[in-house]
C-alpha cells in the first residue's frame, strides 16, 4: 500500500518543485492553445498504439500461453489502462491483466509472466530507440555534450554485463542465477524468455518501436497545434529519451517525471520550460482520455 502512496507523494513534490520555479501564468497561456481538432488527432495516435500494444501481447500470449482472438486482447488491454486512473500502472495492468486471463484458463503464474514480459519489452525498445538517438543528439544539438558521460556509461554498464555473462561460470555466478531463479520465479521466466527466444525478441521489439513512433507523432501533432517551432526529425531524436526515463516506475503513471524530462530535452531546441511543461501535460490528458474510455470498459465488464 505504501508504494502507490510513494509514487503518488513524487508526482505532487514533482509538479510542486515545476510550479515554483516556472512561469504559472506562462504555463496557462500555453494550455489555452488546445485545439479540438489537435486533441482528437493526438488521441487517435495513442489509440493506434493501444492497437500496437494489443497485437504485441497477443503475440507474446499465443507463444507462451494460448491463442486468444485479438478483440479479446485489446479488451483486456483497456481494462488494464482504466485501473490506471485509480492505481499506478505498473500494478494495476499487470495485476488485472493476469485476472482477466483467468477466463481462458491461463495459470496465473503464466499470466503474470506475460505481462511482465510486455511490460518490459516497452523498456527495452525504448532503451534501444535512446542508446541509437543519443550519438545523434550529441553530435546535432549545441549543449547536448552533457549527455556524453551517461552514455558512456550506460554504454560500459551494458559491457560489464556482457561480461558476467560470458565468464558467469569462471566467476561461480551459477549458483547465484540458480537462487535468483528460485526466489523471483517470474521474473527469471521473463528474462529468459527475453534473452532467449530470437524470434519473440524480432517481433516484439519492431511494434514496440512503431507504438512508440504512435506517441512521438502525438506529442509532434500537439506542438503542432501549438504553434511551436518544431521539426519531426526533432521528436524524433529527443523525444525517447524522455519516454523512457518516464517509464521507469519512480512517479504516478510517469506524472512529473515525464514533464521534467520533456522539457530537458526540448530545451536542446530553444523550446521554453513552460511550453514545454504545457505540451506533456496536454500529452498527459489526452491519455487519461484513453484510459477513462478503459474504465468505462471495466464497469461494461463487471456488469
Amino acid at each position: 500500500m505504501w508504494k502507490p502512496v510513494l509514487k503518488i507523494s513524487c508526482s505532487v513534490l514533482l509538479f510542486i518543485l515545476l510550479f515554483r520555479y516556472l512561469d504559472f501564468a506562462g504555463f496557462i497561456e500555453q494550455l489555452k492553445k488546445v485545439s479540438p481538432l489537435g486533441i482528437v488527432a493526438a488521441l487517435t495516435c495513442l489509440v493506434l498504439q493501444s492497437l500496437l500494444v494489443s497485437l504485441r501481447w497477443q503475440g507474446i500470449l499465443q507463444r507462451y500461453a494460448r491463442k486468444i482472438a485479438f478483440y479479446e486482447v485489446l479488451k483486456m488491454t483497456y481494462l488494464g489502462l482504466g485501473t490506471a486512473l485509480l492505481l499506478p500502472n505498473i500494478v494495476a495492468e499487470p495485476a488485472v491483466k493476469s485476472l482477466l486471463l483467468k477466463k481462458f484458463q491461463v495459470p496465473l503464474k503464466e499470466a503474470l509472466a506475460t505481462v511482465l514480459l510486455d511490460k518490459v519489452f516497452v523498456v527495452v525498445g525504448l532503451f534501444v530507440l535512446s542508446l541509437f538517438v543519443l550519438p545523434l543528439i550529441i553530435v546535432i544539438f549545441p549543449g547536448a555534450e552533457a549527455l556524453f558521460f551517461p552514455y558512456l556509461a550506460v554504454l560500459l554498464l551494458l559491457l560489464a554485463a556482457w561480461l558476467l555473462y560470458v565468464f558467469k561460470e569462471s566467476l561461480r555466478l551459477d549458483r547465484l542465477a540458480a537462487k535468483f531463479k528460485d526466489k523471483y520465479a517470474n521474473l527469471a521466466l521473463v528474462f529468459e524468455r527475453l534473452l532467449f527466444d530470437k524470434a519473440l525478441i524480432g517481433r516484439c521489439l519492431l511494434i514496440t518501436f512503431f507504438s512508440q513512433l504512435a506517441s512521438i507523432s502525438a506529442l509532434y501533432i500537439l506542438a503542432l497545434f501549438m504553434r511551436l517551432d518544431i521539426q519531426y526529425y526533432q521528436c524524433l531524436l529527443l523525444l525517447p529519451p524522455a519516454l523512457l526515463v518516464t517509464a521507469i516506475p519512480i512517479a504516478f503513471n510517469g506524472w512529473g517525471v515525464r514533464e521534467l524530462a520533456i522539457i530537458y530535452m526540448l530545451a536542446f531546441i530553444h523550446i521554453p520550460a513552460e511550453v514545454a511543461l504545457a505540451l506533456s501535460v496536454q500529452y498527459g490528458l489526452i491519455a487519461v482520455l484513453l484510459w477513462a474510455a478503459g474504465l468505462l470498459s471495466w464497469a461494461g465488464y463487471r456488469r
